[in-house]
């Protein structure tokens, strides 16, 4: 009886266990390296348009206003939209290096199975990863 149950016991792990993995965490580390990239480029797409048109906006109020009769309220709202359009467009700058940088870095990840030739010319798989340093 004990023999039957530790037999039970060993079928039912060996069963549960599994030895291989169904993703690479070399391609996940890839997959997420892109779309961080693509959230990046993203984010500073949005800084620059929107730092474009809201400078612009800012310089035709302050330039309309500026006139001999233009409040000088509406020249300040307008110098202060230009300087905060400058800021978000230049604030993009960093976005734009950082995705570009993730991008190059999951590009340079790459792993494969190849078939390599033993001492006696049989054939059997190897595993290889590629990581460039720099």
């Amino acid at each position: 009886m004990k023999k039957i149950i530790v037999c039970i016991l060993m079928l039912s792990m060996a069963l549960s266990l599994n030895a291989q993995q169904l993703t690479s965490p070399n391609y996940q580390v890839r997959d997420d390296l892109l779309q961080k990239s693509k959230k990046q480029k993203t984010t500073a797409r949005i800084m620059l348009g929107g730092g474009a048109i809201l400078g612009t906006a800012g310089f035709f109020l302050f330039f309309f206003n500026a006139m001999p009769d233009g409040s000088d309220e509406a020249i300040a709202t307008g110098g202060g939209m230009v300087l905060i359009g400058v800021a978000s467009m230049v604030g993009s700058i960093p976005f734009f290096s950082a995705s570009a940088k993730n991008k190059r870095k999951a590009l340079e990840l790459s792993t494969g199975v190849n078939m390599q030739r033993g001492m006696y010319n049989e054939y059997y798989p190897a595993a290889s990863i590629k990581i460039q340093l720099k």
